[in-house]
């Protein structure tokens, strides 16, 4: 479940989109997928670092895990990007 979403249901609503724009468009369609708030689960960031797919991973900068999954991602050849939470502090 995403969010409270189930799978089947995202992914019905994900190519019901893609579909109308493709089909508005002669432009072609691209999905980019990032796995966000990298960095606490070393486990998790591994396992999501060998999914053999072309993503990007958010890695947040100040977690336990950020370099070593940073570094790792980046050595498999995946693109990595800081996720840089904007909250006010002040």
């Amino acid at each position: 479940m995403i969010t409270g979403v189930p799978i089947r249901r995202t992914a019905l609503f994900l190519t019901l989109t893609l579909a109308s724009i493709c089909a508005t468009t002669s432009e072609p369609a691209y999905i980019f997928i990032i796995i966000d708030d990298m960095g606490y689960s070393l486990d998790r960031g591994e396992q999501a670092i060998a999914i053999p797919a072309p993503l990007t991973y958010a890695i947040l900068p100040h977690s336990t895990h950020a370099r070593s999954l940073a570094t790792m991602a980046f050595t498999a050849g995946k693109e990595v990007m800081v996720h840089l939470p904007m909250e006010n502090t002040a």
